[in-house]
């Protein structure tokens, strides 16, 4: 079984490390950093579209199931409508994809409590690979690791997050067409309550919703990401293929 994961927004192929380590054995993946990888000055944006790298990746691996997360997963929805015709994997697996339901209005005001979540969800970052190291790190210490990672991230990483959230609802994602499930957590800001049942709705996709207000599943609990996974390649995905 051959699989793709696809990180998301200022992160990087290693973060998916826990999560292919507690897959079962007979799994062969890829965990390729993409041009949004942390540290990028984004300056790509004027010479690749991020659903073109996703395009690119899924003709040369070719996997039977890609899983994304976050920016990733909305890369990936993208790179898949709008070449219907290219490389399709049998299943996906999207984690915490940001979303903007039909309900919600697209104001300024969005915009700004978006920019807040977006920093609290790097800070929520620190804390995860911290976690993941065992590491425990102070308030004091927290907030400065913070201000440094915020003051280092290219503008363009918001904006762009922002432009495929907001969106992604005039997506055509019925057509999408390919079994799968949506992983996230209950309180996750930007894929929480009716956002995570509208898009799952309008994906066909199965929905997970862990407890709690998680963005990052593949640092904190790799091993429920890799039993989801597999769950669903045993069961709907496998009686169809």
């Amino acid at each position: 079984m051959k699989a793709l994961f696809i990180h998301g927004i200022e992160d990087q192929g290693a973060s998916w490390r826990e999560t292919c380590d507690a897959l079962a054995e007979g799994f062969e993946y890829e965990t390729p950093d993409f041009p949004w990888q942390r540290g990028t000055d984004f300056t790509w944006l004027g010479r690749q579209a991020p659903h073109d790298a996703v395009t690119a990746e899924l003709a040369r691996v070719r996997p039977e199931i890609c899983v994304a997360h976050s920016f990733g997963a909305l890369a990936l929805i993208e790179a898949l409508l709008r070449d219907p015709a290219g490389y399709r994997p049998r299943a996906i697996v999207l984690i915490a994809p940001f979303y903007l339901n039909t309900a919600e209005r697209l104001d300024w005001r969005l915009l700004d409590r978006t920019r807040v979540e977006f920093s609290n969800l790097m800070r929520d970052s620190i804390v995860s690979r911290a976690k993941r190291v065992g590491r425990a790190v102070s308030e004091e210490t927290l907030e400065m690791m913070v201000s440094k990672l915020m003051s280092g991230i290219n503008p363009l990483a918001f904006t762009e997050l922002f432009g495929h959230f907001a969106l992604m609802q005039h997506q055509p994602l019925e057509k999408l067409a390919i079994p799968g499930r949506l992983i996230g957590s209950e309180d996750d800001p930007g894929f929480a309550g009716d956002r995570a049942q509208e898009l799952s709705s309008r994906l066909g996709l199965e929905l997970t919703l862990l407890p709690g207000r998680d963005h990052f599943l593949h640092y904190t609990a790799p091993q429920a990401v890799a039993e989801s996974i597999q769950s669903l390649l045993q069961g709907s995905y496998a009686s169809a293929s």
